[in-house]
């Protein structure tokens, strides 16, 4: 059995130990001393869903055993699942049973309640493996920065929003005359981290010249220690080496992911449609 399978393993006797009304992605990123951004993404890598959706349908087929097999009201089994209000509940319920909660309280069988967790018994990882580590001095980042919901992530947009900013990048730049050979895309956290939003910088190294780019913005990344993962192929290609990355590499490399985000660098061999596009995602590891 995989490092990454024992990991989930855990995070799902740990989910079904808990009171419904204290599960969450905060107390299982604790528990299991794993950042948010690891332990979602190792699970989506794992499982093809991501974390927030399996909590959700999780505690959806708990209510759904409570509605059939108690008589305790719709408005105390929403709050013990967790939701907010009754008509909150009664939406995403809906949803996942295709009736209300009052209907299948009426209508339902203890055999419809059903609550199963996929898991592939095997996948076909990346062949771009060749994980190294490697320390990168302090980045003093400038360009052009937006919010955007990533791969896994509900609404996601990702391959929208950050194409954009760095077509927007390229329009101002392209008539400049700089030395400026390496690019970088920086994801980091942000205050709308609860809507499922991370933030997004496209841009380049201060050293490496001074641009002129409207609405500019600024970020430092410090000096850390990093696994390189190389991701050959066309951009749309991407979600395979990451799953790669995070469902088998690093559960059992003997490291985790640090605090912060990644770094995404390009050079001239970067074509977002291309078969021989190559570009590097840079993820800040520290020792587990």
């Amino acid at each position: 059995m995989s490092a990454a399978v024992r990991q989930l393993e855990k995070l799902i006797d740990l989910v079904a130990n808990y009171e419904l009304d204290e599960i969450s992605v905060a107390r299982l990123s604790e528990d299991m001393r794993l950042s948010r951004w690891q332990l979602q993404r190792t699970f989506l890598a794992l499982t093809t869903t991501s974390l927030g959706e399996y909590l959700r349908a999780y505690k959806l087929s708990r209510g759904a055993e409570m509605l059939i097999g108690s008589d305790t009201g719709i408005l105390d089994i929403a709050i013990a699942c967790g939701f907010n209000s009754q008509e909150a509940f009664t939406r995403s319920f809906k949803e996942r049973f295709k009736m209300t909660p009052r209907q299948y309280r009426l209508n339902g069988k203890p055999s419809q309640v059903s609550f199963e967790l996929f898991i592939p018994k095997t996948r076909e990882w990346s062949k771009a493996m060749n994980i190294e580590l490697k320390t990168k001095p302090e980045l003093k980042l400038k360009g052009h920065m937006a919010y955007f919901n990533g791969h896994g992530m509900e609404g996601a947009n990702n391959f929208e929003v950050i194409p954009n900013l760095w077509d927007g990048l390229n329009r101002e730049t392209m008539a400049q005359d700089h030395n400026v050979a390496t690019w970088y895309g920086y994801i980091f956290d942000s205050d709308q981290r609860e809507k499922g939003q991370l933030l997004y910088l496209a841009g380049y190294d201060a050293k490496d010249g001074d641009l002129e780019i409207s609405n500019v913005v600024e970020e430092s990344v410090p000096e850390q220690l990093y696994a390189v993962l190389p991701h050959y192929g066309p951009l749309e290609k991407l979600g395979e080496s990451l799953d790669a990355f995070y469902g088998e590499w690093l559960p059992s490399s003997g490291y985790k992911m640090s605090a912060s985000f990644n770094i995404e660098v390009y050079d001239q061999r970067f074509d977002p449609t291309s078969a021989n596009s190559y570009f590097e995602t840079w993820v800040p590891v520290k020792a587990a």
